[in-house]
């Protein structure tokens, strides 16, 4: 994928994503996505749990080291006029070190890579 991935903002958007969406689940990630009908660049979400991180430092750290893992991955795109929304969560309980996001996280965008190009 060539352009860069904007922040999901549009509510209506992310309720149909998880109303609607498909999910991947790689422990401590779970990833739901959809694919949109509209000529747009691809958007993105991150979300850590409360109830499973309780200090807000620590989920915003997760979520910070997150959003730069996935700004560099490379997405498969089945068709360019189409549009990916996905939501990335950390289901985790404990607090993860750089590394161990960028390895989980590159598992598991191999595996949508591969659902998504099974799925043309």
């Amino acid at each position: 994928m060539s352009n860069k991935l904007e922040k999901l903002k549009n509510n209506t958007v992310i309720s149909s994503l998880f109303k609607e969406g498909k999910s991947i689940n790689n422990y401590p990630f779970r990833l739901v996505y959809f694919i949109k009908e509209q000529q747009s660049s691809d958007s993105f979400l991150v979300s850590v749990s409360k109830k499973n991180v309780k200090k807000a430092v620590d989920r915003n750290r997760i979520k910070r080291q997150l959003k730069a893992v996935i700004n560099k991955m490379d997405i498969y795109h089945p068709n360019p006029s189409k549009r990916i929304v996905f939501c990335v969560s950390y289901i985790g309980s404990k607090k993860p070190t750089f590394l161990a996001i960028q390895k989980g996280l590159n598992e598991t965008f191999r595996i949508f890579n591969k659902k998504l190009s099974t799925n043309e």
